[in-house]
């Protein structure tokens, strides 16, 4: 049985839309996503020191892998998922 988790992550991005002088810049703080996929290990495509999402599964193939750093990681949920009612 695979883990579904629900991970909200600090993303890096743009600070700026075009050039800017110093004095101009902003802290604009965090920017949070959040993703939802299935849990990748490390034997099993995952990579160290990130939390490896895959969109979709089928047997050994994957489709859409996201590695996010650990430390990127604000939040992080197990979801449950019992079929469609």
């Amino acid at each position: 049985m695979r883990t579904l988790l629900l991970v909200e992550w600090a993303d890096a991005h743009d600070g700026t839309e075009t050039w800017t002088a110093i004095e101009d810049l902003i802290d604009d703080g965090e920017v949070i996503i959040t993703s939802i996929g299935i849990q990748l290990d490390e034997d099993t495509g995952g990579k160290k020191g990130h939390i490896a999402l895959a969109q979709s599964m089928d047997g050994d193939h994957v489709d859409n892998v996201l590695y996010v750093p650990v430390g990127m990681i604000r939040k992080m949920t197990a979801l449950q998922f019992d079929g469609i009612a």
